[in-house]
């Protein structure tokens, strides 16, 4: 009998040693419930796309925006147009800067998305959001606290997960503030016939855990 269990495919292009380590518990899930590749070169990336179709494609650091792996941004997005699934989160929102952040949005993927603010506050799902026709809405959470780098400039259609109505700033530090429900922890767009998606989480909530086996079609 074939297996029919889906392909996730995490894009590792910064590989920092302790990620495995930090993200134990979905690399076990979706080892069990599936299949999980990965490639931390652009030369393996582009070898994996141009011969697999995965159910998702993960990014999981600033790695893809250097100049010096355009190759492998450029396999990446033609599986997005190509009906694919694109995820971009993990250690991509803390190590990225944010020059970087805007350009790579603004001139590689043609998207007016800018980097918003940092800060933790308490999110609710936008269930208008596009998402891919796999995604396992049931284990979407429907709202969440996170400390995350959001984006700005993202349409309200795009706003997978935007503060709460009259939600505060969360801090240890520093007096709360009414959170901009312009911006959102986490945007999802069309790209061509697929889908790309920007999670901002910058400490892997277990809630983000679920929004990205949900997005692969896996449940937790």
């Amino acid at each position: 009998m074939s297996d029919t269990r889906p392909t996730i495919f995490f894009v590792s292009l910064s590989y920092m040693p302790y990620f495995d380590e930090s993200n134990a518990s979905i690399m076990s899930t979706i080892t069990a419930k599936g299949h999980l590749a990965r490639a931390k070169t652009p030369a393996a990336t582009v070898r994996y796309l141009s011969t697999h179709t995965p159910r998702a494609v993960v990014v999981t650091d600033e790695g893809i925006t250097s100049r010096t792996n355009k190759t492998a941004l450029t396999a990446v997005l033609d599986y997005a147009r190509n009906g694919g699934t694109v995820v971009i989160g993990f250690n991509f929102p803390s190590f990225i800067s944010g020059p970087d952040f805007d350009r790579f949005f603004a001139q590689d993927l043609g998207l007016p998305w800018k980097r918003g603010d940092y800060h933790r506050t308490d999110f609710v799902l936008n269930l208008e959001a596009s998402l891919p026709a796999h995604a396992d809405r049931a284990g979407l959470p429907s709202t969440y606290s996170m400390k995350a780098v959001h984006v700005k400039g993202v349409s309200a259609e795009d706003q997978l997960y935007a503060p709460a109505a009259g939600a505060m700033t969360q801090s240890h530090v520093f007096a709360p503030m009414l959170a901009d429900q312009r911006q959102a922890a986490a945007a999802a767009t069309k790209m061509g016939e697929g889908i790309l998606v920007y999670i901002g989480d910058v400490n892997g909530e277990e809630e983000t855990e679920q929004l990205v086996l949900a997005l692969c079609g896996l449940e937790k």
